[in-house]
């Protein structure tokens, strides 16, 4: 492994692609992020599955957009499920789709999108290998209205939750949301993780579509 690139991180990522054009993209692009030691790439759930057990990733980079929600949601589990819980970093188009709201349900970690500037992606990419939780406005958008129309009954928000939240859905981003609450970027940070946590389905529970 070349430590010189990733410092202390050295992650082993399984890339879930099934479309061969963009799972080479996929794989260039996560050359370029740091702590990435090795790649390995499959097309569908049962070459992940056998991935999962026989290689051990660290990271699972799933392509919502080739792969059907089944398929998803199963390899999302499957990786929480192991007695060292997996990172899952879900790649998607749309940033309020039902694809990615049902992916974060199922335990995803984090979200890019694919339709941003390479440079972009690969940001979005180092953060998320990092452990950081993106939140853009759509998706704000749409977690309000999941918390407000499916889990009203369920799961309550915390005030600060709330408005990271508010402040999403208008355009601000993390450091923006910091400076607007007085508060440190950590902070927000981990109020995004926690939004994340609070959406995941509740263990038995079919996942609102």
């Amino acid at each position: 492994m070349n430590n010189s690139k990733q410092g202390c991180l050295n992650y082993k990522v399984l890339i879930i692609e099934a479309d061969v054009g963009l799972c080479g993209w996929l794989s260039a692009q996560l050359n370029l992020v740091h702590g990435v030691a090795e790649l390995r790439t499959v097309a569908g759930l049962a070459a992940a599955e056998e991935q999962l057990v026989t290689w051990s990733p660290d990271l699972l980079v799933i392509d919502i957009c080739t792969l059907s929600l089944n398929s998803v949601r199963s390899i999302i589990t499957q990786a929480k499920n192991l007695p060292a819980p997996r990172r899952c970093i879900v790649a998607t188009l749309y940033d309020d789709s039902d694809e990615l709201l049902s992916a974060l349900r199922a335990g995803a970690d984090a979200y890019v999108s694919m339709d941003e500037d390479d440079a972009v992606f690969v940001q979005q990419l180092q953060d998320a290998v990092l452990g950081r939780s993106r939140l853009s406005a759509k998706l704000a958008r749409r977690l309000i209205s999941e918390f407000g129309l499916h889990y009203r009954d369920e799961i309550s928000l915390a005030k600060d939750e709330i408005s990271v939240l508010e402040l999403a859905a208008r355009g601000l981003g993390v450091k923006a949301s910091a400076d607007s609450l007085e508060v440190g970027y950590e902070v927000i940070a981990k109020t995004v993780k926690t939004l994340y946590k609070k959406l995941h389905a509740p263990q038995g529970r079919e996942a609102v579509a």
